[in-house]
């Protein structure tokens, strides 16, 4: 599969091992015995607050939409009606 040897410039080697040290600090900091689980949960809590909070903004933006393109159909249909 693989015949020519491919090298990897010290920079991607650098970021390949923080990157890996980094991610086996958090699944540490995540999987602890005795203080993951509280942690686990807090950050649960954070993302289910930050989907809903998302979630408004998106209903909020899709109502703005819906107002501006029915104003702008309502628009032509009363100057019609006036003219």
């Amino acid at each position: 599969m693989w015949s020519a040897k491919r090298r990897i410039d010290l920079g991607t080697a650098r970021s390949l091992v923080l990157g890996a040290f980094a991610l086996g600090a958090g699944l540490v900091y995540f999987l602890d015995p005795q203080n993951g689980l509280p942690r686990r949960v807090r950050v649960r809590e954070q993302l289910e607050r930050a989907r809903e909070k998302l979630r408004g903004q998106g209903e909020r933006v899709e109502q703005a939409r819906l107002r501006e393109v029915r104003s702008t159909g309502a628009e032509p249909e009363t100057r019609d009606s006036l003219f």
